[in-house]
């Protein structure tokens, strides 16, 4: 999994409600039941551009492969309490990083206890032989046990598919040279707080300033 790596990634999050159907039954037993029509969530094209235009591509390319698909733009506070407190979704993109140790948040986002609204497991997965799992490798001391118990943990996470990885995000960063000094490489990226540990500042107010951008490369 991209996002499991340990850098930020966006990745296609199947929903656990929110679908509605088109109905069904009024054909032969030969052609089955009509599929669902599926709302696919969107952010305005103003917050984030990259992710707009991913969506809508995306979205084209469901329709192609027959599943009814459509996309909904809502703001983003809208949009956030749509997909983590209401759950009224069948698919949204998401932006994603697990930081430095991805094993630290995989239990917020996976386990089964925490499905409830408001809490991390918003695509509403569910796998009762995962979550010892998941637990387990937080309490695991040897370095390689824990990778290898990781790598099976994603392996597992990636034949369900409650999220499907489908970009990277670049790890570039700009800064005012004369102003801020002591940033550090990192595997984080530098949006985590982790290269900005050693990092001084030298300006009137002694202020760090800066902002947030995102983008997406293929």
């Amino acid at each position: 999994m991209t996002t499991a790596a340990g850098a930020g990634g966006m990745a296609a999050l199947a929903g656990c409600s929110g679908s509605k159907s088109d109905g069904g039954g009024g054909g032969s037993d030969n052609a089955g039941d009509k599929l669902p029509t599926y709302s696919y969530l969107n952010n305005p094209a103003n917050y984030n551009p990259a992710r707009h235009d991913a969506i809508n591509l995306v979205g084209d390319q469901l329709k192609k492969v027959g599943l009814n698909t459509n996309v909904q733009v809502f703001e983003w506070g809208t949009l956030y309490t749509k997909i983590t407190e209401e759950f009224n979704y069948s698919f949204a993109t998401w932006s994603r990083g697990l930081g430095i140790d991805p094993g630290r948040r995989m239990p917020e986002q996976f386990h089964s206890s925490n499905t409830g609204k408001g809490q991390g497991n918003f695509t509403g997965y569910t796998n009762k032989d995962l979550d010892p799992k998941l637990m387990k490798q937080l309490q695991i001391k040897d370095e390689q046990k824990r990778i290898d118990m990781l790598f099976d943990i994603q392996k597992t996470l990636n034949e369900d598919v409650p999220m499907h990885p489908i970009v990277q995000m670049p790890n570039i960063v700009a800064y005012n040279s004369d102003q801020v000094s002591g940033w550090t490489d990192h595997i984080a990226g530098y949006f985590h707080f982790e290269p900005m540990t050693s990092v001084e500042v030298n300006n009137s107010k002694k202020e760090l300033r800066g902002s947030w951008a995102e983008t997406s490369a293929l």
